[in-house]
């Protein structure tokens, strides 16, 4: 007998709205911090013309640099899941995303482009896909 498992966006109404940080992993730090107790801050008044338009950002003490990653045509949620009584997994939203950021290191910045090349190109790819 072959067991079927079903998949369902439970729709609901979402309040909390929250900003997605993309950072590098990669800092040569394994211990705990406390960077992120108050979120984290963005510092939007930099002076270099270079990063004009980007966000600049320290994780310990390493410059940062980000870029919005734009969706304009579509919403973002993060999502929980469970399963109910019949075994089936039900998907529901639990928080909105109002923004989201992707960061490289400073001096790295052609990964940053190439980054947010790919997801224009992902998105282009699902629009060509939906639109059938």
């Amino acid at each position: 007998m072959v067991s079927t498992t079903t998949l369902t966006f439970v729709p609901k109404p979402v309040q909390t709205r929250h900003q997605v940080h993309l950072v590098p992993c990669k800092v040569r730090y394994t211990g705990p911090t406390n960077e992120f107790e108050d979120q984290f801050i963005m510092d939007e008044n930099t002076n270099d013309l270079s990063h004009e338009n980007k966000h600049v950002s320290y994780i310990r003490g390493r410059k940062v640099i980000g870029e919005s990653v734009i969706f304009k045509d579509s919403v973002s949620y993060i999502t929980s899941s469970h399963e109910d009584e019949e075994g089936n997994l039900l998907i529901e939203p639990s928080h909105k995303v109002n923004d989201i950021f992707d960061y490289e290191r400073e001096g790295n910045e052609d990964r940053l482009s190439e980054e947010l090349s790919k997801f224009k190109e992902l998105r282009e790819l699902e629009a060509l896909i939906h639109e059938a």
